[in-house]
């Protein structure tokens, strides 16, 4: 699915000067490779329930439910079922 006169791949060079080190600078370079491939259908089911873990590091049951909310306003083909 490549197009032509489109490049797949493109490095970038990039400088870094320090703000603490007066006249330090490093030079550096970025590699990107673009992988395109045909669009392929995509269903998501989210399952949870509200006694779900709820710790330091994090909520699944809400974090659940605003995946949910981000994949309709995407308009994905998903479902969700919530049990308590």
């Amino acid at each position: 699915m490549r197009k032509e006169g489109v490049p797949n791949r493109v490095v970038t060079r990039h400088e870094w000067k320090s703000t603490i080190f007066a006249g330090t600078i490093r030079e550096y370079f970025v590699y990107v490779r673009f992988l395109k491939t045909e669009k392929k259908p995509l269903r998501v089911f989210l399952q949870d329930g509200s006694g779900d873990l709820d710790n330091a590091h994090g909520n699944w049951w809400l974090s659940n439910q605003q995946m949910a909310a981000a994949l309709k306003f995407a308009k994905w083909d998903d479902k969700e079922v919530w049990g308590e």
